[in-house]
Parts: structure tokens; C-alpha cells; sequence
């Protein structure tokens, strides 16, 4: 169980991870004329993989700025690495007339995350083509993760886990900025992660 208990964790921490990276890209598109072709595009770049959403973003402006993204889906050389239903990102409103963005929280559900672990050891989310090389400074209050999935398969061992029904609070998540290749070095968060269904070894 202790082995199981951290592959569910590098699962939760690689997805935070790339949420940090994906909402990072985001940061210059506020204030600007936000549609789905930037959204993907300063995204995608940000996280060195395909990031796509199904519609234009929802925008309301009371009392906060609420950014509403509908069928989320992050790809990395084809592969599907992580998908969601719904992203709400919640933004002090007041602080952008001065050109400051302050995320309040990010939240996501029905979530699925994908890691695969190939026989040279490598994970799928650890490899991005085009990513930056600098990420900006993040201090973010909360990470919410509602009705979640992670699934994860390693070719090498044969070991395959998959964890259901999964909730996540993420609160202070910082970063100081700084090289990208030290993103899971810097990065820092408290958490408590809970998950209703387990399935491995074929129980």
C-alpha cells in the first residue's frame, strides 16, 4: 500500500504541476480579448503540449473575474494525459485595473488523469517538446479537484493502478519562479487527498 499511495500522489502532484504551468501561460491574456485560440495556444506553449477546450471561455465579472473552461483535454505527443470536464479559475478583480492578477482558486471536475511510466523510466507528463524555459513566480490560495481519476501504468514493472472518486485540496501552492526543468523542486503546497475506489492487481 505504501508504493500505491505514492504513485497516486506523483499522479496528483505531476497534474498540479501542470496546472501551475498551463495557468502560468494564462497570466498575459488577462486583460486582453480572451478567446479559445489564445487560451490554447499561450497554454500549450506553457506546458510544452497540446491543450485544447471545446468552447470560447465563459466570462462573469461580479464579484470576482470567474473564467469558466468547458471539456478540458491535454495531450503530449498524441497521448491524452489529462482531461476535465469543467475549470473555473477565480481572479481578484480589482487588482487587474492595476495590472496586478491575483488567482484565488482554480477548480476542476470530473478530472481524469493518465500517467504512464515507459521501460527507460520516463513519465508522459515529464517530457514537453517546446516548453519555456523560465516559468513566472506563483502564490495561489487553493487548487480544488472534484469527482477525479488517476490512472497509472508502468510498462516497465507491469504494475497498473487505477484510484477513483478522488477529491484533492490544494492550498498555499508557490512558486518562486525560476527554470522550468526545476518546476517539482520549487514547487510547494499543502494537501489532503482522499479517494473513494482502488483498483490494482486485478482487485
Amino acid at each position: 500500500m505504501p508504493r500505491t499511495s505514492n504513485v497516486i500522489l506523483i499522479a496528483a502532484i505531476g497534474f498540479v504541476g501542470l496546472l501551475i504551468a498551463a495557468g502560468a501561460g494564462l497570466y498575459g491574456l488577462v486583460g486582453a480579448t480572451v478567446d479559445k485560440a489564445r487560451i490554447e495556444a499561450a497554454a500549450s506553449q506553457a506546458i510544452g503540449m497540446e491543450f485544447s477546450i471545446g468552447a470560447d471561455p465563459g466570462l462573469d465579472f461580479y464579484p470576482n473575474l470567474l473564467v469558466t473552461l468547458e471539456d478540458i483535454n491535454i495531450r503530449n505527443q498524441g497521448a491524452q494525459v489529462a482531461s476535465a470536464k469543467q475549470a473555473t479559475i477565480r481572479i481578484e478583480l480589482f487588482p487587474l485595473f492595476k495590472g496586478d492578477v491575483r488567482i484565488e482558486k482554480i477548480a476542476l471536475e470530473k478530472a481524469r488523469v493518465s500517467i504512464d511510466r515507459d521501460r527507460d523510466g520516463h513519465f508522459n507528463f515529464a517530457r514537453p517538446q517546446a516548453a519555456p524555459a523560465t516559468l513566472p513566480a506563483v502564490d495561489w490560495p487553493q487548487i480544488s479537484l472534484v469527482d477525479v481519476a488517476l490512472v497509472y501504468a508502468d510498462k516497465h514493472s507491469g504494475d497498473a493502478v487505477e484510484a477513483g472518486s478522488c477529491r484533492m485540496e490544494a492550498r498555499r501552492v508557490r512558486l518562486p519562479g525560476g527554470k522550468r526543468s526545476d518546476l517539482m523542486k520549487l514547487l510547494s503546497f499543502g494537501a489532503e487527498l482522499s479517494c473513494a475506489e482502488l483498483r490494482m492487481d486485478g482487485l
